[in-house]
Formats: structure tokens, C-alpha cells, sequence
């Protein structure tokens, strides 16, 4: 069996405080194989890109500025037979890509995705993490963007991302993909991610954000207001 290349794909806007976490993480992971590094960058005016270089990632520059056109971008570039797109506040488990990448072997898989834990955790995570990996993930979104492996052609099958969404762009490429075969719920490892849109934004807003935000999009065909937060 040939054994697949992976591309991790990373977009980013102005994420020098945040980047050195996801690149640290995917410098100890305990995968055997070569992979590659692609940080999709914005024209970010801080040091991301000189960060992303320090660590041996390749940059692509994406003049278009949302989350979808940065993926895009990245997988324009990648040469890997699978695509893992996570975020700049993030961190994989030691294990994710060994473990991530067999489950794409089996032919009617076309992309798989795991448990999400915050970075705090508190009463208000502790009660919340259950029901938002169960039911928001496995059972309705089934990808979210810091947590995403796909198969190249599957990818290229539904066109990619909808680069002009400023949000609920992987919401609505998941929705996409799994018409086209399995996406995975996968239960042996997990990405820890930041909650500063959380601590933000507040829960009502996010919630209305995403995933309300999706459904309104399937109703109006107009995209939500999903501004970075640095």
C-alpha cells in the first residue's frame, strides 16, 4: 500500500501570539513519516510569516482575506494525498496525525475529525465539552475548522471552501463533503483550541455566530459577521 503525504494546513491573520502553539505541537508529534507545514497567511502585519519560517513552514501568501480563502490557498500549494486544516490557536495531540491518517484508508472515507477540548477548563467547559463533541459535532456539523482531515480528491471533488463566507465556511464545506462519502468521528485522540472568541463574544453571540449561523445562511445565502479576534 502507497502510504499517503500529508499537508497540515494552517490560515492565519495576525496570529504572532498564537502560531508558535500549532507549530511546537506538530514538532512532537509522534508520526514516523514526513509531512509538510503550509501557514496560509493574509498579509499579516505582525511576525507570523517570520515565525512560520523560523519553524520550517512553508508560507503562502492569500491576498483574499477570509478563513476559506486561506485554506484554499494552502491547498492550492500542498502536495499531500491528504489535507489536515487546523488553526493558528490550536494545539494536536501527540498522536493526531498518525491516528488521523489511517482512518482515511478505507475507500468510502473522505474525512475525519476528532474531539475538541479548550484550553481553559472550567465549570461552564467541564459541563459544555460533552454535548458540543457528541451532538454539535458527530451528530450535526460533523467537521469543524481547527479539526478537519480530508482526502485530496475529495477536497477537490466539492470545490473546496467558500472562500466569500467570513464564517460557518467549514460548516457548510462539511455539509458538502459528507454527500460524498464518510466523514469520521474519531475517538483516539483530539486538538486543544483557545476560547478567546468565547471570551469575547460570550456564549449567546457565538451561539448565534455558529452554529445558528449556518442555518440562517441556508435560508438567506448571506454569510454572518464572524470578525477576527486577536
Amino acid at each position: 500500500m502507497k502510504m499517503p503525504y500529508v499537508s497540515v494546513i494552517i490560515p492565519t491573520l495576525n496570529e504572532e501570539k498564537y502560531i508558535e502553539r500549532i507549530l511546537n505541537s506538530l514538532m512532537e508529534q509522534d508520526y514516523g513519516k514526513k509531512f509538510e507545514v503550509i501557514v496560509a497567511d493574509s498579509y499579516s502585519e505582525d511576525r507570523t510569516a517570520d515565525i512560520a519560517k523560523r519553524y520550517g513552514a512553508e508560507v503562502a501568501l492569500v491576498k483574499k482575506r477570509s478563513v476559506g480563502a486561506g485554506r484554499n490557498g494552502g491547498a492550492r500549494i500542498a502536495k499531500g494525498d491528504i489535507f489536515l486544516f487546523t488553526d493558528a490557536d490550536t494545539i494536536l495531540a501527540k498522536n493526531y496525525l498518525s491516528v488521523m491518517e489511517k482512518e482515511l484508508y478505507e475507500e468510502n472515507v473522505v474525512g475525519a475529525t476528532s474531539f475538541i477540548y479548550v484550553s481553559k477548563f472550567g465549570l461552564r467547559e467541564k459541563f459544555g465539552i460533552i454535548p458540543f463533541n457528541e451532538i454539535l459535532i458527530r451528530r450535526f456539523t460533523r467537521m469543524i475548522g481547527n479539526n478537519m482531515t480530508v482526502k485530496r480528491d475529495a477536497f477537490t471533488q466539492i470545490g473546496g471552501f467558500n472562500d466569500n463566507l467570513t464564517g460557518i465556511e467549514d460548516i457548510e464545506f462539511a455539509q458538502r463533503l459528507k454527500k460524498v462519502g464518510e466523514i469520521k468521528f474519531v475517538r483516539g485522540t483530539y486538538v486543544i483550541t483557545s476560547t478567546r472568541r468565547y471570551d469575547k463574544w460570550g456564549a449567546l453571540k457565538l451561539a448565534n455566530a455558529w452554529p445558528l449561523g449556518y442555518m440562517k445562511y441556508r435560508i438567506t445565502k448571506k454569510s454572518v459577521k464572524f470578525e477576527p479576534v486577536r
